[in-house]
């Protein structure tokens, strides 16, 4: 058994967790992002004076650029409260398969 789970899960276990961080990186840059942009409109005359561009919000109003940064803050937030939910089902998947390798085992 131990060398079926080397070989057969070993593998496919790997790759939900490398998928499981890829989404969480997601998550957490998309809540970023949208924090980002939130703060970035009211701070905008202050980088105008590091940053020599003209416009850099560009033709949107900034009142357009704001509820988007939230949108996308809100959107990054309900997408972290999945990962939450889906890491808590993942865990407890991988907890069960465990308990019952080891009860097939003895």
């Amino acid at each position: 058994l131990l060398i079926f789970n080397a070989i057969v899960v070993v593998g496919p276990y790997a790759g939900l967790v490398g998928a499981m961080a890829g989404l969480w990186a997601a998550a957490v840059s998309i809540l970023a992002s949208g924090a980002a942009v939130i703060l970035f409109v009211p701070l905008e005359p202050l980088l105008r004076i590091w940053l020599p561009i003209e416009h850099i919000v560009g033709v949107m109003p900034r009142i357009a650029v704001f509820f988007g940064g939230i949108a996308l803050a809100a959107l990054g937030a309900l997408a972290v409260i999945g990962m939450i939910y889906l890491s808590r089902w993942f865990v407890i998947g991988t907890v069960k398969y465990v308990r019952m390798t080891r009860r097939i085992i003895r």
